[in-house]
């Protein structure tokens, strides 16, 4: 018995630590919860492959970590567009304490405004991808104020997207304190890049990366 709760906490846990109990985090119906009295902390488990799934985290002033494990498997749809989904709107502010990824994210990470946002804020402390990721999209579009800070993005895997930008951050106000790649980040479209840092238009992107290390490949078609 030991062994199979071993092997069912090892597929996947989303863990969704709420401060104020604002949190708002959606997916797929928990195979194993946890929430002790008292506590607004709770674990999730995913039993592997969840497809047609979207993970939804928002929540003003939440604080939130998600944890997908080797064997899960998430995919939003067919297009498999925000797949997982953390977003704030006007007035909202949003925590992240960690996302790790050791499974398959069939579809894209967001981490974005939800609507039209002003004095808005998403903090993100750590993304460790060991696992596969379609794309990567951070940052606060169409002209918003709002700040996004993201301390540690860090890829040990593989970052692929056969269509489109492997990884982009846009926004006026973005600061990524570490960068670090290890592995893979590549499109397979020549008309776009593994690693896209701000928009080619006329847009006032303001984007802070401190430290941007890369002991991979950074590439493209």
């Amino acid at each position: 018995m030991a062994s199979s709760k071993k092997l069912i906490l090892s597929l996947a846990t989303i863990s969704c630590l709420s401060s104020l109990a604002l949190a708002q985090i959606s997916g797929p119906e928990p195979a194993i919860k946890f929430n002790p009295e008292g506590y607004n902390y709770s674990y999730y488990g995913i039993l592997g492959y969840a497809p047609g799934t979207q993970i939804d985290i928002r929540g003003n002033n939440s604080t939130n970590s998600l944890f997908l494990g080797r064997y899960a498997y998430v995919k939003n749809g067919s297009d498999g567009s925000r797949t997982i989904f953390v977003s704030a709107t006007t007035d909202e502010n949003i925590n992240i304490r960690k996302i790790l990824n050791k499974g398959i994210i069939a579809g894209s990470l967001n981490i974005q405004n939800r609507q039209d946002i002003n004095n808005g804020s998403i903090h993100v402390g750590d993304i460790d991808n060991q696992g596969y990721i379609r794309d990567v999209y951070i940052g606060i579009w169409k002209e918003n104020h709002a700040t996004l800070t993201l301390d540690s993005f860090k890829n040990s895997g593989l970052i692929y997207n056969t269509s489109d930008n492997g990884i982009l951050f846009e926004g006026k106000d973005v600061v990524i304190d570490k960068f670090i790649n290890e592995k893979i980040i590549a499109s397979n479209d020549s008309t776009k890049a593994g690693l896209v840092i701000g928009q080619a238009n006329d847009r006032n992107d303001n984007i802070t990366i401190k430290l941007l290390l890369n002991k991979g490949l950074i590439g493209g078609e």
